[in-house]
């Protein structure tokens, strides 16, 4: 479970943890946007996917520190790469949970 903490709201009923080739994968050749939290700190990319995500990237203490809304297909994102942990979110997810920067999360990984 994510949860917003300082809105007390949730973000996410389940997520996967991915590290190695699940990490590489992603959400690619998938037919829906499922919860997805892994690290990585050079940004993503959508090719191949078939919808749009919503996007979170997280600092250590949990703190939302980066938020992109409805990424489409065939794009790509960066941000600052000292921030390494992202959450790849059905689209829709961060308006649905008021997350906004500086919220901070709590998940267990």
């Amino acid at each position: 479970m994510i949860r917003n903490l300082s809105k007390h709201t949730l973000v996410a009923e389940n997520f996967s943890f991915q590290k190695g080739f699940g990490k590489t994968k992603g959400l690619l050749f998938t037919a829906k946007a499922q919860p997805l939290v892994f690290r990585t700190r050079f940004g993503i990319h959508t090719f191949m996917m078939k919808y749009a995500i919503d996007l979170m990237v997280l600092s250590r203490s949990k703190k939302v520190v980066f938020l992109k809304r409805g990424v489409e297909p065939n794009r790509v994102v960066f941000w600052n790469p000292k921030f390494d942990l992202v959450l790849e979110l059905p689209s829709g997810s961060i308006q649905k949970s008021k997350t906004e920067l500086n919220d901070i999360l709590e998940l267990k990984l």
